[in-house]
């Protein structure tokens, strides 16, 4: 089961992909349908955080908001064109289809976890880590950066 948060974390995490989503209908939110969808098709375009309509392109909102405010009405995501999740119906829970774009490391949970406490004012207490989870940490860290290199 997967949360808005996972799907804007692939996204920073992919910047060079498009992403498409579709919304329920207004019909299937007042419960006349299970499944049917919004004949209004979004994305975001490469590199960007806004959300826009393939239907109205002056229309545009931002991502993280309308994932907060629409996150039970939206159907699926897809990733350059293939669907990465998707809920069965409206009402049931996002799924991942692709589990291994969702599988956070120790290095970005880190990441993560210090720009959360940075924007909220927080401190974070780090656990002493073991040899492993180090390894880890630099193992992840390495392969971000040659990702980045090859871009």
């Amino acid at each position: 089961m997967l949360n808005y948060i996972d799907i804007l974390r692939v996204m920073a995490e992919s910047k060079n992909s498009e992403f498409e989503f579709q919304l329920y209908s207004e019909n299937t939110e007042r419960g006349l349908s299970k499944t049917e969808l919004a004949p209004l098709h979004g994305y975001v375009a490469k590199g960007s955080v806004q959300a826009k309509l393939k239907e109205d392109h002056k229309a545009s909102f931002p991502i993280q908001e309308l994932m907060k405010s629409e996150w039970e009405t939206i159907a699926y995501f897809s990733k350059d064109g293939e669907v990465i999740c998707q809920r069965e119906s409206y009402g049931s829970p996002m799924i991942a289809l692709k589990p291994e774009l969702f599988k956070q490391g120790a290095y970005s949970k880190m990441v993560e976890e210090s720009f959360k406490s940075f924007r909220t004012g927080r401190e974070i207490l780090v656990p002493e880590m073991s040899e492993a989870t180090a390894s880890s940490i630099v193992k992840e860290f390495n392969e971000w950066k040659q990702k980045e290199k090859s871009e």
